[in-house]
C-alpha cells in the first residue's frame, strides 16, 4: 500500500508540470503520443500514461534509459515515471 501511495503523490507531483516539459519526457522515452494545440497538462498526461499502459513492454526501458547526461528536470520528471511505472 506504501508504494501506492508514493505512485499516488508522484502522479500528483507529475501533474504540476507543464506541457513542455511532459512533452519533453515524451520525447526522451520515445512514446509517441498526437499533441492538440487544445491539450492540457492532464490530457498530456493521460496519454503518455495510456501509452504506457497499453504497451507494457516500455515499462523495462523506462527502468533502464534514466541517463544522467540530460537535463536535471527531464531526469527527475524521468526517474517519477519509472517509479509510478513499477511492477506491483
Amino acid at each position: 500500500m506504501a508504494d501506492k501511495g508514493t505512485g499516488l503523490a508522484l502522479l500528483a507531483q507529475m501533474a504540476s508540470y507543464n506541457k513542455q516539459e511532459l512533452l519533453d519526457l515524451a520525447n526522451y522515452f520515445r512514446i509517441p503520443i498526437e499533441v492538440r494545440k487544445a491539450d492540457a497538462v492532464r490530457d498530456i498526461l493521460g496519454k503518455i500514461l495510456r501509452h504506457i499502459q497499453e504497451n507494457p513492454d516500455i515499462r523495462d526501458r523506462l527502468a533502464s534509459d534514466v541517463a544522467e547526461d540530460e537535463p536535471e528536470q527531464t531526469s527527475a520528471l524521468a526517474r517519477a515515471l519509472a517509479i509510478l511505472m513499477k511492477k506491483p
